[in-house]
């Protein structure tokens, strides 16, 4: 119970970033100014990238956010990692199963995915690097 509490109020502090990430998808067509604009906004002092993660996947699940989540999720890490100064990117590409497109986006912290299960067959349709990447 005590785990599961800990875990809650981490994803409490990561949700009005998910918040903002939602707003935008909304309102932004433009994908780079979105990921720049997110860049924006208080340093976030965080832990582990990997841990982070789950934190952003649970504050997403509590905003209603279930399945193909990965555009939030990946938006949201990009802008907490991005803010606490990391060289960050947020990728998105496509890939073929059982003879259909199934698109994904993570993000690459050093060009290294963070969190992320197997990517194999991917092809990456779009970077965007953060101010320290660039």
């Amino acid at each position: 119970l005590v785990k599961r509490t800990g875990r809650l109020l981490r994803a409490c502090r990561v949700l009005p970033v998910a918040w903002r990430v939602r707003r935008l998808l909304r309102g932004e067509a433009n994908l780079p100014r979105l990921l720049s604009r997110l860049e924006r906004g208080p340093v976030w002092s965080g832990g582990d990238p990997a841990a982070l993660h789950g934190d952003v996947g649970r504050a997403l699940w509590l905003l209603g956010v279930r399945d193909r989540g990965c555009v939030p999720r990946a938006m949201t890490l990009y802008a907490l990692l991005s803010r606490q100064g990391r060289a960050v990117s947020y990728v998105s590409g496509v890939r073929r199963v059982n003879s259909e497109l199934d698109g994904h986006a993570w993000v690459e912290l050093s060009g290294v995915p963070v969190a992320e299960g197997r990517l194999t067959g991917i092809t990456v349709q779009f970077r965007h690097n953060s101010r320290l990447s660039r």
